[in-house]
């Protein structure tokens, strides 16, 4: 514990693509074993993983393999969104979605 540096395996980049498992109770004869989501942060007070779908649903599972060697020069797009809808303060409409370009 002294003297030794604290391990960081366990972080990961934010948006990155994962494979998550698909326990066994959740899937039928034939499905894949696991399925293509992106990593949106860790669930409080446990060792789980949040990741969303293209749908945006929130999955909460510890089992995932990260894509962390992508090559982003591969990555086409300009523009990323970040979230989409609105908030209401001061009695303004203010967008929730950024831009985020190159």
């Amino acid at each position: 514990m002294y003297n030794q540096k604290p391990s960081l395996a366990h972080l990961h980049v934010f948006g990155i693509t994962a494979d998550v498992h698909i326990p066994k109770q959740l899937r039928r004869k034939g499905d894949k074993v696991s399925k293509k989501l992106k990593f949106v942060g860790y669930e409080p007070k446990t060792k789980a993983y949040r990741f969303m779908d293209s749908n945006y649903k929130i999955i909460i599972s510890r089992s995932a393999y990260f894509h962390e060697n992508t090559n982003w020069s591969k990555i086409h797009s300009n523009e990323i969104i970040i979230n989409k809808g609105t908030f209401q303060t001061d009695h303004k409409q203010t967008p929730l979605h950024t831009h985020i370009t190159k």
